[in-house]
């Protein structure tokens, strides 16, 4: 009877078996980074949860039809919790791409996510009141479901929460504002306690773990490409120097001047990274020196925030938002798709909202092999790319009406010898072809976390085997097993399947011969 709390801690939360489902943090990292997992994705649950509520829905409703105008009390009783169940389930299968949304907003702040969260939000509340309209009056407006006082009430209780945090989010939506001024780092280059908030950059040869080198008076940062804004403070409280100036990438210098003893004196410079690097050097005139306490690098060129697309169905359009903005206006907003065998178009982004952008590919001209980045200018000629090597390693789009996974069979190995390596054979075959197949392992401990082989095809047609090292089939465990085998157009599985039986093996470990294992040691 709780709604699990508001969508922000949602979309945080784990699911009660991480080796088997993907928690939305995870779901959102690999649609952000292009990677693949053959968990069940949130959304694979969601849909579940929408086919269960309306299955019980539909028989519930026939089953109110067969008993009559006058049913008895255990029916109705039955039958109201099953209509509470089952708009339970609409609940979480509305709530789930919401928690999906929200943990995509978390890793990219694009506010289209944010936006996409809040109507998923109102259709999991909608949901909710659903849940209401069934419990009606038949259950106590206060019912005890434990001790603590969060468990206890009714389903309108937490039709308020759940309500008072939609309000909440759709606060945090009208105070969005995406950061146009990113601060990359801070460095102090003084020899005393380090400043807090900053890292220190000690004046010699030396190669520092943000990719900072310095030597003498040469500092080299491993950035993106981009534009950037380089802010120098100078203060040295015991002795003046200069006449000294600044140059960053030997293209952009600064005015001469002196550094009085006990003053600070400031330059803050603007420069563009070359081949990711930027370059700091500090200058001198003959008979002086040169001196600088902080080094504060921020980029300053358009901020983009965008979910990537990373799979369409032929025939449907490529429809691609993103969230822009910058430390002056921004311009232009638009998309390059293509590929490299054929070029790449470029398109316009839409204004929809202020800092939203919007632009449709038809699909007439999505093709296979398509891929795309997209770009932003600013009024002062500051352009940014999205990913930033986006022009070099575009976001590639999968165009496919394929959504089944490969097909894994394998004789279950039920018993092993301890300390003896365990040879595991398993045929997976997919139309598109089996991109790989994975073997997941463990002691038979909470305790232990799996273990990952990659298995390999072993000649014969689909077969492909690993083997499981003598030295970790423990004697004081038994042992369990799992396959995660993906196909070449994004879709996976774990085997066996949950869906119809225990999803592992359990391999027992002779125990005779580990208890002889063990007297041996």
């Amino acid at each position: 009877m709780q709604r699990e709390e508001d969508l922000g801690n949602y979309a945080k939360a784990e699911p009660s078996d991480i080796g088997q489902f993907e928690s939305f943090s995870d779901a959102a990292n690999d649609i952000v980074d292009g990677h693949e997992s053959a968990r069940i994705s949130p959304m694979e649950t969601s849909r579940w949860f929408a086919q269960a509520s309306k299955d019980v829905l539909d028989l519930a409703a026939q089953a109110a039809q067969r008993a009559g105008p006058h049913p008895n009390k255990e029916f109705i009783s039955t039958i109201v919790d099953l209509r509470i169940l089952a708009n339970l389930a609409s609940y979480h299968a509305h709530r789930i791409p919401a928690g999906l949304s929200m943990a995509l907003y978390q890793q990219t702040h694009d506010l289209n996510a944010l936006d996409d969260a809040i109507s998923h939000e109102k259709s999991a509340i909608q949901a909710w009141q659903g849940i209401v309209q069934a419990a009606g009056n038949v259950y106590n407006s206060d019912l005890m479901m434990g001790a603590g006082t969060d468990m206890s009430g009714s389903w309108k209780d937490q039709l308020v929460k759940l309500q008072s945090g939609l309000a909440a989010l759709e606060q945090l939506r009208s105070q969005y504002v995406l950061e146009t001024r990113r601060e990359i780092s801070r460095y102090d280059l003084t020899s005393g306690p380090v400043l807090p908030g900053y890292q220190r950059l000690s004046l010699f040869n030396t190669t520092d773990r943000y990719g900072a080198q310095n030597g003498r008076n040469h500092i080299e940062l491993q950035v993106p490409n981009g534009s950037y804004e380089v802010a120098v403070g100078i203060k040295d409280d015991k002795k003046s120097h200069g006449p000294m100036w600044i140059e960053l990438n030997g293209v952009e210098y600064s005015d001469v001047f002196s550094v009085p003893a006990g003053q600070e004196v400031k330059r803050t410079m603007e420069t563009s990274s070359v081949n990711g690097k930027l370059a700091i050097l500090f200058d001198n005139a003959t008979t002086a020196d040169w001196y600088a306490s902080t080094i504060v690098i921020s980029r300053v060129d358009p901020a983009i925030a965008h979910v990537p697309v990373r799979k369409i169905a032929p025939g449907k359009d490529l429809v691609l938002r993103a969230s822009v903005a910058g430390i002056a206006p921004v311009t232009a907003a638009r998309v390059y798709y293509g590929n490299s065998r054929h070029g790449y178009t470029k398109a316009e982004m839409e204004r929809v909202q202020p800092q939203l952008y919007r632009v449709v590919i038809p699909a007439s001209k999505i093709t296979e092999g398509i891929s795309y980045f997209l770009e932003a200018e600013d009024s002062s000629g500051r352009i940014a790319t999205y990913p930033d090597n986006g022009r070099t390693n575009p976001i590639p789009v999968l165009v496919t009406a394929d959504d089944q996974p490969p097909t894994l069979r394998q004789t279950p190995i039920l018993t092993a010898e301890p300390q003896q390596p365990l040879r595991i054979v398993a045929q997976a075959q997919d139309l598109s072809g089996v991109k790989w197949v994975h073997l997941l392992y463990r002691g038979l401990s909470q305790h232990q976390d799996y273990q990952v082989l990659n298995m390999l095809p072993d000649g014969k047609p689909n077969e492909y085997e690993a083997t499981i090292p003598a030295r970790n089939i423990d004697p004081h465990f038994d042992l369990m097993y799992m396959f995660q085998v993906m196909d070449n157009k994004g879709n996976g599985k774990i085997y066996p399947d949950l869906a119809k039986e225990t999803p592992y093996v359990v391999v027992k470990v002779d125990h005779a011969t580990a208890c002889k294992a063990c007297a041996g040691k």
